[in-house]
């Protein structure tokens, strides 16, 4: 408690206790993640290698949901080409691009949590 208040007044106040204590506060509200600047949206962290983490984390997600997205187009083109060929040589080469894509990210993720690994990065993709 801040010097020169009763406890009735820093009620609920964090400003009234010390540091170590607000330090124990946020500590147990945020677990692991004491190191981080609220945006709002999500927690950053403040350690280079938790941000590089965050940023291969949703790259690779991104990356992912487009080509999964791009592939599920393609296979509308494929349904909805009418036997046209030039259509159908369309969506079958977005097809092939998206899987390209897919497997592109795929062995990336598995580079970099190679990599990450080593050097203390935790990639995680896909969630796994």
């Amino acid at each position: 408690m801040a010097a020169g208040n009763s406890p009735s007044e820093c009620a609920g106040l964090p400003s009234c206790y010390d540091e170590d204590e607000l330090k124990k506060f946020y500590a147990a509200s945020l677990p692991g993640q004491v190191d981080c600047v609220d945006i709002g949206i999500t927690c950053l962290p403040t350690d280079p290698t938790k941000i590089a983490e965050a940023i291969l984390n949703f790259g690779t997600g991104i990356g992912a949901l487009l080509a999964v997205l791009f592939l599920i187009i393609g296979g509308f083109g494929v349904a909805t080409s009418g036997g046209n060929p030039e259509n159908l040589e369309k969506a079958k080469s977005q097809i092939t691009a998206a899987i390209a894509g897919l497997v592109f990210i795929l062995l990336t993720g598995l580079i970099l949590r190679t990599i990450g690994g080593i050097i203390g990065i935790d990639i995680k993709l896909f969630g796994i």
